[in-house]
């Protein structure tokens, strides 16, 4: 768990924002800015939705990608007014050795299948890729029936990374396998005025990645933000709203400190890691659009791309909440 050098014992209230002025400047350290805006994290969501059975998102209107190389492109916009539910899927199914390039010509062919007396979903298999998926209990008909000569392509798979995405009259099914990660769902219409994506008990700027990663049994969330929208939550998460100006600002150069060197800046899906940040005191807490203050992003807005250096190099800006009154020295612990 990060050190949190952000005392909340109000006695001491008046101290704390030279506290945090002596931690970002001792041993040789400096603040300096570094281009951040634009630039996307990845954030794993296992306070509320990590290792789950499933995983709701209740917007209506949203958008379906892939991220590769740091560039995000919405392929298909859905609807479901019901929401889009996120189940593990551990069926086996014959898979189309032939790809549509979107999901409508996709799903014209799967109807067809469906017509014919077997069970077929379109699968998103990468970008710009989506295949037919049989059901293993209704290939049979499907193969003897009168579209035959299409069914001999399809070849049997089963896989640890399948997911299914299921809303109203829509059963998606998403094949991290082939396509060596997860799409990313973004929200298509704002609420009071902020485009987020909402979970149930929390909402969420950027967009969402549902995943069994490491090909787990269960589905993990992961939050795609840029890194100043991450922050806008995050400062008011580890510190209270109501405290000092240049408290807050302290907090949100430690912040983004810590998530630039953890973070790697990348926003790209991988099959074996969700991500290297979380969004509980093992990281560093936040909890979304609901914890974002005006004061809050203020502190983040007058200290855009600003990080800690030593050294010329960034550092990991470690804190804590809570010394009892009395801190050590960094050197009994880092040495």
């Amino acid at each position: 768990m990060p050190f949190r050098m952000f005392l909340r014992c109000r006695i001491i209230r008046p101290l704390i924002s030279l506290l945090l002025c002596i931690v970002l400047v001792c041993a040789g350290r400096n603040v300096s800015s570094q281009a951040a805006d634009n630039t996307d994290i990845r954030v794993i969501l296992e306070a509320l939705y990590k290792n789950k059975s499933s995983i709701m998102i209740y917007n209506s209107d949203i958008a379906l990608g892939f991220c590769i190389d740091n560039v995000y492109e919405p392929e298909t916009e859905l609807y479901s007014a019901t929401g889009f539910g996120f189940n593990p899927d551990k069926g086996t199914y014959y898979a189309d050795s032939s790809e549509y390039p979107s999901y409508s010509e996709c799903a014209d062919f799967c109807v067809k299948v469906n017509d014919s007396g077997a069970c077929a979903y379109c699968a998103y298999c990468g970008r710009n890729s989506w295949k037919c998926f049989v059901t293993a209990a209704s290939y049979n008909e499907f193969a003897t029936g009168r579209l035959k000569s299409d069914a001999a392509r399809f070849k049997k798979i089963s896989s640890s990374y399948l997911v299914k995405m299921t809303g109203q009259d829509i059963v998606i099914i998403l094949d991290g396998e082939t396509a060596g990660g997860y799409p990313q769902i973004k929200a298509m219409n704002p609420t009071e005025g902020i485009y987020s994506l909402n979970l149930g008990s929390r909402s969420y700027r950027g967009r969402v990645e549902v995943g069994r990663y490491g090909g787990s049994s269960t589905l993990t969330a992961v939050n795609i933000i840029n890194i100043e929208s991450y922050l806008l939550s995050v400062v008011t998460s580890e510190m209270d709203h109501t405290w000092p100006m240049e408290a807050l600002k302290a907090q949100a150069v430690c912040s983004r400190s810590f998530a630039y060197m953890r973070s790697s800046f990348g926003a790209d899906s991988s099959l074996k890691c969700a991500s290297m940040i979380g969004d509980t005191t093992a990281s560093q807490v936040y909890k979304g659009v609901q914890q974002e203050t005006k004061e809050g992003t203020m502190a983040v807005k007058q200290t855009l791309g600003q990080i800690v250096y030593s050294g010329g190099k960034p550092i990991d800006a470690f804190f804590f909440s809570t010394s009892g009154g009395a801190t050590d020295s960094i050197m009994d612990i880092w040495g």
